[in-house]
């Protein structure tokens, strides 16, 4: 598959290019294909964020074969990663969280709305144990 990760930088040491690095190499020994942005611009730290915001989803948009977006952990802090996951969605792409011990390097990420997640508290295991 071809795959695009997604995850945090900003705030995190080295923008968190060893995760994303470790991920993409991991993710290519499995036989994926990998945009990771910690590559892109030879590791380039210096632009603005708002640069790096347009060259990511620039790498997203113009690559058609893209199949999913992986994430990485503390994604679900990542403007940049839900602005991401925002068009992802808009142009049809699966979504991965990514888990080094699982056969692929990744794991079909599961995503429900409010009124699903309400359901599965109220109704899971609370009902069994509460009634």
């Amino acid at each position: 598959m071809k795959l695009y990760l997604s995850g945090p930088m900003t705030g995190i040491p080295d923008h968190n290019y060893p995760a994303f690095n470790g991920a993409a190499m991991l993710l290519r020994e499995k036989g994926h294909t990998v945009i990771n942005p910690a590559e892109v611009d030879g590791g380039d730290q210096t632009q603005t964020h708002q640069y790096y915001m347009r060259r990511d989803l620039s790498l997203m948009l113009d690559n058609p074969d893209l199949e999913g977006l992986v994430y990485l952990d503390g994604w679900q802090n990542s403007t940049g990663a839900n602005f991401e996951t925002v068009v992802a969605t808009a142009i049809g792409l699966k979504f991965f969280d990514y888990v080094p011990e699982e056969a692929f390097g990744i794991r079909e990420h599961i995503t429900e709305n409010i009124l699903e997640e309400a359901n599965r508290l109220i109704y899971g295991a609370r009902q069994s144990s509460y009634g």
